[in-house]
């Protein structure tokens, strides 16, 4: 009883320094009377490094942990595996990947400037969005001057070109009349939305096939291991649901493996790092006992999420 009440203390003591660790060096100038916090609150924070960095090696000695990152060439796939050097997989469709990437993302930014147009009252603003369409339909005519050197399956490029070309159309048919209607802009919608489908079906199936095999193989040379093998995704901020490499990981993992061994974790780079990934799921992953003794929950420490006692005090108010 005494030990899970000094745990209570400690992991209090541990979580009100987490939630508060603000630099106070600012306030001590003004009140020395902060100075001992404040050589508290550094040591805590020296403390929580140190240990994060011994829970590294402890973790990877022992678990096996796969680090999938969003990229714009289809994703990364990573394997520790204790005491060995990483594995490191990427999709061997890349430049397709890119390419479709490319060519969505142009399509979509026509259709972007058209709502733009029509959402302006402003007739110079209004102009100045034509001036900029005037100035993508050269990018986009370059694009499709270039296409046939691209070597690509003749499935893909065919979708490439009806795509930029519907996308070109749609941009003369506004310079040429001045304006952005809202017939044309839903007759763009309706020409590019099938091919666009198309399109991400082909990329997705590259991606699907690729790294379930790459799952598939190192769950096979893992054997038991496979069993305590941790899973951490880290991508441009989608629903769950929707991200693949998240969603092909739940499937082959081990059940229950969300929220437990497998994390997400959103980012706004577009060039995530294996290193980012591993320290996001250091943070995450605190110590199981004292985290449900003090917390009730098994990642209160970290995540700072509401424990029981902040819960309560939310449903008084």
């Amino acid at each position: 009883m005494i030990l899970i009440t000094l745990r209570v203390i400690i992991g209090c003591l541990l979580f009100i320094g987490i939630c508060s660790a603000v630099p106070i060096s600012a306030d001590t100038d003004v009140n020395p009377t902060l100075k001992p916090f404040k050589s508290l609150d550094d040591q805590m924070l020296s403390t929580l490094s140190q240990k994060r960095n011994e829970y590294k090696e402890q973790l990877l000695a022992k678990h096996p942990v796969i680090v999938a990152l969003f990229s714009v060439d289809g994703g990364q796939f990573i394997l520790y595996r204790p005491h060995e050097q990483p594995s490191i997989s990427r999709l061997p469709q890349a430049i397709n990947y890119r390419l479709a990437g490319i060519v969505e993302h142009t399509t979509m930014a026509a259709y972007e400037l058209g709502l733009s147009y029509l959402n302006i009252k402003d007739q110079p603003k209004k102009n100045d969005i034509l001036t900029r369409m005037s100035e993508y339909q050269t990018q986009v005519k370059n694009a499709l001057a270039n296409i046939d050197q691209l070597t690509v399956l003749p499935a893909e490029k065919l979708l490439y070109k009806n795509l930029l070309n519907d996308a070109a159309n749609f941009i003369t048919t506004c310079i040429n009349t001045k304006q952005v209607t809202q017939s044309n802009l839903n007759t763009y919608y309706n020409a590019i939305a099938p091919d666009l489908a198309k399109l991400s079906k082909i990329v997705t199936t590259y991606q699907v096939k690729y790294w379930s095999s790459v799952i598939l193989k190192w769950k096979n040379e893992l054997g038991s291991q496979w069993q305590n093998t941790y899973g951490v995704v880290e991508y441009i901020y989608v629903n769950p649901k929707n991200n693949i490499l998240l969603q092909l990981l739940t499937k082959y993992m081990p059940a229950n493996s969300l929220n437990n061994t497998l994390f997400l974790f959103n980012t706004t780079s577009y060039a995530p790092t294996a290193e980012d990934a591993l320290k996001l799921l250091l943070i995450k992953e605190p110590d199981n006992a004292l985290s449900r003794e003090v917390f009730g929950t098994y990642f209160g420490q970290a995540a700072s999420v509401l424990p029981k006692t902040a819960i309560s005090v939310l449903h008084q108010q």
